[in-house]
């Protein structure tokens, strides 16, 4: 399938000014009295003094929003389409335009997590937790594209969504889905779904980038070796897939008969398309902003601080902010290979890295230490006295471990990804690399394109090493999907059944207070054995554009309110 509404052609001119742009950048009183003893004079009266009325100050009524134009933005590569088994949070955001969910999150600003409904215009919880009843938006239908042709969304499609995921354990939403037991849609626009225990996280799942609804056509039918879903994107969304370019880019155009009407009653999306370029070359992505190729920079891997200032530059157009960096980049090692399978070659590794050095030199000061849940949210995690008191740098003691141990010399291999975000880059990686070599490992170093291959390597149980990163605000859903013993993504092969029992508990842990206290509990033991070895997240910078209007976003991946996007032209 191949429609596309911007042409080949137009994209390799895009890419080919990308380049130009990156070639021009490398050359460039006090009050008196009376005086008379004798006589007190009266004060004067006071006089009436006229007190303007306030004059009505015109509030200036907000910019209509324009109709048309394209959104571009940036990828480091989307290697398919299916959101179930998202691979990069670059294709998040893209396929997040395509697909709507039950849920979505609220976004009213950076940090806000909290959930509203999308596709369901309201819910019921029962009071133990464990009955959920949605009640579903009506006139919605599925793109007018084969092999849907644009029928109704219903609640059996959500039904049929739950039964085919359990089966098929897609790997980020395993146990999201297992715990559901079974579904009733008592009509069309009402689903009830039943869980074994109280699930905590069960209502912000549901409003993440991989639990999207798609439809049954896509997801049951093959096409070659992978389900068409990887091939096609068909949703409920404001923008309809039109084309993929594997490592060129990715485009799609409105949807004419989107369900949702502005507030006004207009018809949206305002946009005629959403397009993302693939860029993993940093000057690439850094030349495009400069250059008003795209409407947004690549926000996970951040800004280098020099270059958000020189951009920043008033008449730029930009106006950056900066956050802390929305991951917690960890040193992830597969505790079954050897010399890894004994815990003091993982206490080693961890006495080895200088984290502080990695702050100074690598982000020149600005980061922090994060160990398994980011810092960002502070209400989850260790403290950075916790953190720096339990792994200090200490090289000794790492060389008298590995000697304890009786590691012999044999290569470990490192595996990192090119394109990644700051915190778990290569320079982040080749300064850990040093770091072990100066305490005695012996490294052969592995680089594979992206994330997807990276993520195959980890599921194949080959990257013994390697820097990876947990997203804070998923909070213990991603520590049960990274170490609890039947989590297809349990990439570091932990098998600890205290572990477990503390996973299922706190996945049943309604109660926040009591749900921390869990949580607490859970990484200790994840610090005491060393399966995870804290490392860096830095504040990354981002840059937004002052002619886009309307887009909102949070630390997650995704664009809420996509469907309100315009772009002002005159101030482009």
């Amino acid at each position: 399938m191949q429609l596309n509404v911007f042409g080949r052609m137009r994209k390799r001119r895009i890419m080919a000014a990308f380049s130009a742009a990156i070639a021009l950048a490398v050359l460039v009183a006090a009050c008196g009295g009376g005086d008379d003893p004798t006589a007190t004079p009266r004060p004067p009266a006071p006089q009436a003094t006229a007190t303007p009325a306030p004059q009505a100050t015109a509030t200036p009524a907000p910019p209509s929003p324009k109709r048309g134009g394209v959104f571009r933005t940036q990828d480091v590569g989307i290697p398919h389409l299916d959101p179930t088994i998202i691979d990069v949070s670059g294709q998040a955001n893209f396929l997040d335009v395509i697909y709507d969910g039950l849920l979505t999150m609220r976004a009213n600003d950076y940090n806000d997590f909290a959930v509203t409904g999308q596709l369901a215009k309201s819910w019921t919880v029962s009071a133990n937790g464990t009955e959920f009843t949605f009640r579903l938006q009506e006139g919605v239908n599925w793109h007018n594209v084969a092999p849907v042709n644009g029928r109704a969304f219903t609640s059996a499609d959500v039904g049929w969504l739950i039964d085919w995921s359990k089966e098929n354990q897609p790997g980020k939403t395993f146990n999201f889905y297992k715990k559901i037991v079974s579904w009733n849609a008592p009509d069309d626009h009402t689903i009830v779904i039943k869980t074994e225990t109280a699930l905590a996280e069960f209502l912000p799942q549901l409003a993440f980038p991989n639990t999207k609804m798609l439809p049954r056509e896509i997801l049951a039918q093959q096409d070659g070796n992978v389900t068409l879903s990887q091939r096609i994107a068909i949703g409920t969304g404001p923008f309809m897939f039109d084309s993929l370019d594997r490592g060129v880019s990715v485009a799609a155009k409105s949807n004419p008969n989107y369900w949702q009407p502005a507030p006004n009653g207009q018809a949206l999306p305002y946009l005629d398309g959403w397009e993302s370029f693939t860029m993993k070359d940093y000057a690439a992505r850094l030349a495009a902003l400069k250059t008003k190729q795209v409407d947004r920079w690549y926000w996970p891997g951040g800004i280098k601080k020099d270059d958000a200032n020189d951009l920043g530059q008033s008449g730029s157009g930009w106006v950056i902010k900066k956050d802390l960096f929305v991951v917690a980049p960890n040193l992830s090692v597969n505790v079954q290979l050897p010399p890894f399978d004994d815990v003091r070659v993982r206490q080693a590794l961890a006495y080895a890295v200088n984290r502080q050095q990695i702050i100074d030199v690598r982000f020149k000061g600005e980061g922090q230490l994060s160990f398994y849940v980011n810092p960002a949210r502070a209400e989850w995690s260790w403290t950075q006295e916790q953190i720096a008191e339990r792994f200090p740098y200490d090289p000794d003691r790492a060389k008298a471990l590995l000697a304890e141990a009786g590691y012999d010399g044999k290569p470990v291999q490192f595996v990192f990804y090119q394109g990644a975000s700051p915190g778990f880059d290569q320079q982040t990686a080749e300064m850990v690399m040093e770091f072990m070599r100066q305490v005695g490992f012996k490294i052969d170093t592995e680089v594979v394109p992206d994330y997807a291959a990276m993520s195959a390597r980890m599921n194949a149980g080959q990257a013994p090493v390697n820097l990876n990163a947990s997203y804070g605000h998923t909070k213990g859903n991603q520590l049960y999907a990274w170490y609890h013993s039947s989590s297809p993504t349990n990439w570091l092969r932990v098998n600890n059944p205290n572990l477990d029992a503390l996973l299922d508990k706190e996945q049943a842990t309604v109660d926040a207070d009591e749900r921390a206290k869990i949580v607490l509990q859970i990484v200790e033991i994840i610090a005491s054995n060393f399966y995870s070895i804290p490392n860096v997240t830095p504040l990354a910078y981002r840059a937004d554009a002052e002619w886009v209007n309307g887009l909102v976003q949070n630390r997650i991946a995704g664009n809420y309110e996509r469907e309100r996007v315009w772009i002002d032209p005159a101030k482009k």
